[in-house]
Formats: structure tokens, C-alpha cells, sequence
């Protein structure tokens, strides 16, 4: 366990020596700093997404204890109320606690998820994955310590935290947080250091063994390894971060945006002669919600919508999030990645059938349909046990698991057993594109697609295949611009317009 030496440099102005046993602190939290993981934050390697200013991050976490009380350096968000912030530890760490200073203002976070050991972690795979603990902030500008679960923070080398919103409810676009600091055990990476000696010459006195030629002998030369060089191999060294995932993948990121689209059903299409299974889609009032950029959020994506919503069933920040639009609530929400910029579309923008080419691929991603309970036979294909010859009611059973077979006398995590079946994500790729119709809507592709009648599903280019020629991209993009020649001034509009009505909804309230 470390002990950190640094932050206990002034408690309220008075001085006292720094001895292991005697510590007179008169703060409830002052104790916590007896297992301060200060000196294992790696500060250089902090990220922060959507941040208003650089490095702001790295800096409530680089202050000390001294100066958890201090307003500046803080972390305010930019673009929308989300953070998203990824610290490294130079050590194996088991986190026991949360060490946090927010405001009594409706800027304080108020939800945060925890990821562990993520790589990479970008705004919408934080919000598709479950997170290791979901925890509720107070709107209080006192220092929070906040428990966690130990037994799922035991083995941590990369903390993710994400804040989800603020108590702005809508109002406040931008959360704010001026102190943060972590609570835990240790453990060094690596294997301790050994001295080795080496001899100048062999002493045969230290080295006989039996000869099989003549009596004792000294032991023949063991043969050097050679132990794999990366710096020295020639290869290239690798890189990680935000920028090498986005250089990994430039060959697989689509260059246009998808589109949301609700499975009518299946039917079939004559091709000539031949008869093909066909799936119909149809696209409800899809529109483009947001874009995020690599400045701002660290990747290129587009943000579409479909469908509508009654606002009594919306959330205070998300008709927030709509109204600043100046559009109505969407019923689907989700996000495209683009390969740069120039995949980038005018906000409120409408995508009709026909930004797809008949003849073209594309890929289906949606939920498939939830089987229910099922055993491991159905499941997983299991064989079964046997028919007879003294088995009695296990015919369809697992049998044993294999505890005992070097896991340490428990089930393994992921083992194949009955279960839930289906409700996951699933994604057929390389679908054609047999049919665009604007007039009613619909995209028909061939083959099935996975989910019910009425599941949203997300079409995009085909990731495998070469994306669509460049002459209907261009006509598509222009179509497009032409049906919405002035979305950037109905946008700018629509913000002003949000900002009148959100001075004029704290005032109300100012003077209730």
C-alpha cells in the first residue's frame, strides 16, 4: 500500500511532523490520504473528451490535497453536459474510493459510470456498454468520498470515468468539476529487481558434474537465448491512442453516414427469372441530430434520429437537447461513425431512401429476436447425456462445469451454460440493395434481417466492400443540400430561440 508524502504538505495552516503512526487531522476525509494513489496516476497520459479547455483534466487531477478547495484549474465541459475522462495507473491499483468537488450549482455532474481497463473509449461506446458502477453525485461544493465496489475494482490500470449528466436538467449545457482524486491499495507492475553476478572464469571447483567420458568434469557452456528485440528487430513501434485507433480503422470506416429504418417484414422480388427473399425497410422521418467531431470528441460521427416521441415521455435534458435542434423528440437515436469531415451533414437535414443506390451492399446491425430461457442443448448445442443405461432425468442437462480443472475450484466467468437466448446484436453484412422508393419510404434488401416486424435496425454502406461510386455520392449529398438550403440558419435560429426560452424559464423560477 502507498502513502503519499505530498499532499500533506498544510492542513489549515498549522505545521506537524510526518511520522507513520502520528497523524492529527481535524478533517472526516484527512484519513482517506493514508492510501492515496497520487503517486500512481501516470498525469501525462490522462485524456479528457469534450472539454472546454485543453488539459483541463489533467489538472484537477494533478492538484494535491492542500488544494482540493481551490476553484481554478477546473474541468468544464464544452460542446454538451458530457465528460468523458480516462485515467492511467503506473501500478496494478484496487480502488476503494472517489475523491470528488463538484458545485451546489445546477453544474455539478450528477450521474457518473465507471469503465475499467478500456482502451479508446469514445461517447457512444461508453453509452452502448454497461458499466462496472453506476453512481448518483450530491450537488454540494464540499469534497465527496465515494465508495465503490471493491471486489469489481480489484486489478485496475485504466479508469474511465464517465459523467452522464448534470442537475441542469436540460438547462445547463456544461458540467463542471474542480477536484478529483483516488482512494486504494497498490501493487507494482513487473517482477522485482535481481542482482546478477557474473565471473570472469569458471571455478571448476563450483561447477562439477558427472562426465560420461572420464569421472567429474566442469559443465559445458549453456547456450545464450535471444530474447525478441522489438527497438532492435526494424519493425515499426506501436502506437496507441485516440489517433492510432482512428489511423487502424480509416479503411473500414464507412465515408458516409447510416440511416435508421423499422423491419416491415419479408416478401419476395423476381430478379429476372429468379426468385429472391427480400426484406422491406422503411425510413421514418430520419434526420441528422448532431454531428461530433475529432476536435471535440475524438472521432468523426454522425448522430441520426427516426421516428417521434410525445415530449411527456422525454426527459427535462433531452427535449433540452431537441429544443436547441429545432426539432421534435425522436422516438430512435443513434450514431454513425464517418471516416472524416467530408462525411459530415447539415444538421436537421432529412435522409430519404434514396441515399442509397440500387445494386449497392450495405450492412444491417439490429437486436435479434429474444428466444427466451433456453437449455444448453438449444443454446449453445450441446449433445445431451445419454438415452438410457442408468440415466435418469438428465437426458437434456449440462452436466458437471468443470470446476477443479485449474480455475481455482470455481465456474469460470463466460462459461457455456442455459441462459437467456437471443436479444443481442447482430449484424448481416453484405446485403443488396433491390429496391428505393421516396414515395413510400422504403428500402428493400435482399435477404433476412435480423429482429421482429417492427425492430429498428442501422443500414449503412457495406464495411468488406467498396463503397458507392463516386458520381451518387455526390449526387446524393447534393439532393440533399438542395431539399435544405438553409439548415445552418434555421440551426443558429433554433439556438437563439433555445436561449431566449432557457433565460426566460430561470427567471420564472428566479422570482417563484
Amino acid at each position: 500500500m502507498s502513502h503519499c508524502h505530498d499532499e500533506h504538505g498544510s492542513h489549515g495552516g498549522h505545521d506537524h511532523d510526518h511520522d507513520h503512526s502520528v497523524h492529527d487531522h481535524s478533517d472526516d476525509i484527512t484519513p482517506a490520504l493514508q492510501s492515496s494513489l497520487y503517486q500512481q496516476i501516470v498525469f501525462d497520459d490522462i485524456t479528457t473528451l469534450n472539454e472546454s479547455r485543453r488539459d483541463a483534466g489533467k489538472a484537477i487531477v494533478k492538484k494535491t490535497w492542500a488544494e482540493r478547495l481551490s476553484g481554478e484549474p477546473e474541468l468544464a465541459s464544452d460542446a454538451d453536459e458530457q465528460l468523458l475522462m480516462t485515467v492511467p495507473f503506473a501500478a496494478q491499483v484496487k480502488l476503494h474510493s472517489i475523491l470528488i468537488r463538484t458545485s451546489p450549482s445546477p453544474c455539478a455532474p450528477r450521474t457518473l459510470h465507471l469503465f475499467v481497463n478500456h482502451d479508446n473509449l469514445d461517447f457512444s461506446a461508453a453509452e452502448d456498454l454497461d458499466p462496472v458502477q453506476r453512481i448518483e453525485l450530491s450537488q454540494t461544493s464540499d469534497v465527496q468520498e465515494i465508495p465503490v465496489r471493491r471486489a469489481l475494482f480489484g486489478n485496475v490500470q485504466r479508469l474511465v470515468l464517465f459523467f452522464v449528466d448534470n442537475f441542469g436538467d436540460g438547462d445547463e449545457g456544461v458540467s463542471r468539476v474542480s477536484y478529483l482524486g483516488f482512494r486504494g491499495e497498490w501493487t507494482r507492475l513487473g517482477r522485482a529487481p535481481a542482482n546478477i553476478l557474473y565471473e570472469a572464469a569458471p571455478q571448476p571447483g563450483d561447477h562439477k558434474v558427472k562426465g560420461t567420458s572420464y569421472g567429474w568434469s566442469t559443465a559445458p557452456p549453456r547456450s545464450k537465448h535471444r530474447r525478441f528485440n522489438q527497438p532492435n528487430s526494424g519493425l515499426p513501434a506501436p502506437t496507441t491512442g485516440p489517433a492510432a485507433a482512428l489511423k487502424r480503422r480509416e479503411n473500414t470506416t464507412p465515408l458516409r453516414t447510416g440511416v435508421l429504418a423499422t423491419k416491415k417484414g419479408m416478401t419476395s422480388m423476381f430478379v429476372g427469372k429468379t426468385r429472391v427473399p427480400c426484406t422491406v425497410l422503411q425510413l421514418d422521418q430520419v434526420q441528422v441530430v448532431a454531428n461530433k467531431t475529432r476536435e471535440k470528441h475524438g472521432y468523426w460521427a454522425v448522430q441520426v434520429g427516426a421516428g417521434s416521441r410525445p415530449a411527456r415521455n422525454v426527459t427535462s435534458p433531452l427535449l433540452g437537447y431537441y429544443e436547441a435542434k429545432g426539432m421534435a423528440p425522436k422516438g430512435e437515436l443513434a450514431e454513425f461513425l464517418v471516416r472524416d469531415a467530408s462525411g459530415l451533414l447539415p444538421v436537421g437535414a432529412q435522409l430519404l431512401p434514396d441515399w442509397f443506390q440500387r445494386g449497392q451492399v450495405v450492412d444491417v446491425r439490429a437486436r435479434s429476436r429474444g428466444m427466451g430461457f433456453a437449455g444448453g442443448m438449444k443454446r449453445h448445442g450441446f449433445a445431451g447425456q445419454e438415452a438410457s443405461h442408468g440415466n435418469s432425468k438428465n437426458h437434456r442437462t449440462i452436466g458437471t462445469t468443470g470446476p477443479s480443472q485449474g480455475g481455482g475450484s470455481r465456474v469460470l466467468p463466460g462459461k457455456k451454460m442455459p441462459g437467456r437466448m437471443g436479444n443481442d446484436w447482430v449484424t448481416v453484412q453484405n446485403l443488396e440493395v433491390l429496391r428505393v422508393d421516396n414515395e413510400l419510404g422504403v428500402v428493400v434488401v435482399s435477404g433476412a434481417v435480423p429482429g421482429p416486424k417492427g425492430r429498428t435496425v442501422r443500414v449503412q454502406d457495406a464495411k468488406k466492400r467498396k463503397a458507392p461510386a463516386l458520381p451518387h455520392r455526390e449526387k446524393a449529398l447534393r439532393e440533399l443540400r438542395d431539399r435544405h438550403p438553409d439548415a445552418d440558419a434555421q440551426l443558429e435560429a433554433a439556438r437563439r430561440r433555445h436561449l431566449e426560452m432557457k433565460e426566460a424559464r430561470q427567471s420564472r423560477e428566479a422570482d417563484l
